[in-house]
């Protein structure tokens, strides 16, 4: 169970070579997954972009690449893609991969995974994006032409949103170690003693995790979402020293969101500071906690950045990539992404001292209550985390697949609020919600935690067996569901043990 399933599907027009998927230079190896062909034609164009067209130029034309008279002039230097190109009515073409926001220390190894050669145009106007891939595709000089898919955020609904200001008491569990969060109580998710009708144990068992490892500040979780309110009084102790970067403005300015924030006070809302609620890998006080980078790839409006955000993530010293997001149909993937998500397992944590050797992505299953070829979540690159609620049966709104690796509580907040999962909101607020995306950071919590309990001991690998195989066995609760929620419900205990 929790294995990929490798799909085979007709190539039209998705193109690559089949010898990139494994290169080396003198010094940098490249390490690629699978690319399962698809037909672009049986996409329905309202899941990407009419104005915008990606390629990637071989690398024994790179000789040519001149990003200055590329960006501002909008010529490569190469007689048939410029003939092609000067006919487009052009808004711009940009990197794909920008030097100026990517690490210049690795410029070298960017460029043995070809991250130089990726430009994105963007017309003026809508185009017939299926003619421009037949036409850039039949060019020598052009390794990959793919379109610009759309991408939803796997979000709450907007009338689940309840913000709720009351405080409860916290408890201590069987006289384990509980931090002083007067919220604690409510997070059924860490310790399930059948608030709210659930089922005593239906959780991943956090008490118990603490008494052997509460976080390491040295280890930096990558939180690829809406921007994190760093300024929040349960997250500002424990947010990475260079707070992150906004991918869709292209600048430092992070914008707080909601479904970031969410999602980052599960991972390390900081514990036992009297305030709010705890998270997973929060410390055991003063900020002590696992460090949380805000990779914004969605603003209140817009989102994009996701390849770079992953490569950025990695060059920083990230060795957790947190996902949250999907394409908005089956089927299909971008290449560029891909790649992305290769680079980050194979080079995080790959300077000497880290803490994990390569890194770990993970992602949340979605929302839509189905089965199929969901990238990137079917990719064998991630971790794909399906939803359960507080009976351990799974969420009702939760994908399922013989791709997903893994389950955590995502909770339901449907009929009743507090049964969803508590965390952060943005201007210091609190809130139940439910999604994979509240069940995916669970997982990215625990993968923290056991690198804080064993740093530098393990490789990315070993800490992906670590969570796969200590899960309780939810399945006997889900019939018909057999081998499509991974290996069981993610369980912190017995991953530390």
């Amino acid at each position: 169970m929790g294995k990929k399933v490798l799909y085979l599907l007709v190539l039209v027009f998705i193109f690559y070579s089949s010898h990139s998927l494994f290169a080396q230079n003198d010094k940098y190896k490249v390490i690629k997954g699978e690319r399962h062909s698809f037909d672009f034609r049986r996409i329905d164009k309202e899941n990407y972009y009419q104005n915008r067209l990606r390629i990637k130029i071989y690398a024994d034309y790179e000789k040519h690449v001149n990003n200055e008279q590329i960006v501002n002039h909008h010529i490569f230097g190469i007689e048939s893609l410029d003939l092609i190109t000067k006919q487009l009515d052009l808004k711009g073409i940009k990197p794909v991969f920008p030097s100026d926001i990517l690490k210049s220390g690795y410029s070298e190894r960017h460029k043995a995974w070809g991250f130089h050669l990726w430009y994105e145009f963007e017309l003026t106007k809508d185009q017939d994006i299926v003619s421009l891939v037949d036409k850039y595709s039949s060019l020598q000089e052009i390794e990959i032409v793919e379109p610009v898919f759309k991408k939803m955020l796997i979000d709450y609904e907007p009338d689940q949103l309840t913000i709720l200001d009351e405080v409860n008491d916290y408890n201590n569990v069987a006289n384990k170690w509980s931090p002083n969060d007067p919220r604690l109580n409510e997070q059924w998710h860490y310790s399930n003693t059948g608030q709210q009708g659930g089922t005593i144990g239906a959780d991943i068992d956090l008490f118990s995790a603490w008494e052997i490892q509460k976080g390491n500040p040295d280890v930096i979780v990558a939180v690829i979402d809406g921007g994190i309110d760093y300024n929040h009084e349960d997250l500002e102790q424990n947010m990475w020293s260079g707070i992150g970067y906004n991918f869709v403005t292209n600048s430092e300015i992070i914008e707080p969101h909601n479904h970031g924030t969410h999602v980052a006070g599960t991972i390390s809302a900081v514990n036992n500071n009297g305030t709010g609620v705890s998270g997973i890998a929060g410390g055991s006080g003063g900020g002590n906690g696992v460090r949380l980078m805000s990779c914004q790839v969605y603003t209140s409006y817009t989102n994009g950045g996701f390849a770079p955000a992953m490569v950025w993530a990695a060059d920083n010293g990230a060795v957790i990539s947190q996902n949250s997001w999907g394409y908005t149909e089956e089927g299909y993937y971008e290449q560029a992404v891909l790649d992305a998500i290769d680079y980050f397992n194979q080079n995080a944590g790959s300077d000497l001292g880290s803490l994990l050797s390569g890194g770990i992505t993970i992602f949340a299953a979605g929302n839509k209550g189905v089965s199929g070829q969901i990238y990137p979540q079917c990719y064998s690159g991630v971790i794909a985390v399906a939803a359960t609620n507080n009976q351990d049966i799974i969420s009702d709104y939760s994908n399922y697949d013989t791709w997903v690796d893994i389950s955590a509580p995502g909770g339901e907040t449907q009929p009743v609020q507090s049964r969803g999962v508590l965390s952060t909101l943005t201007g210091n607020k609190y809130g139940f919600l439910h999604g994979t995306s509240m069940a995916c950071p669970h997982v990215s919590g625990v993968a923290a935690l056991v690198i804080s309990h064993v740093p530098g001991l393990l490789t990315a690998a070993e800490l992906k067996d670590i969570l796969l195989e200590t899960t309780d066995n939810h399945y006997p609760l889900n019939p018909g569901y057999e081998g499509m929620l991974g290996t069981g419900r993610l369980n912190a205990a017995k991953a530390l043990i």
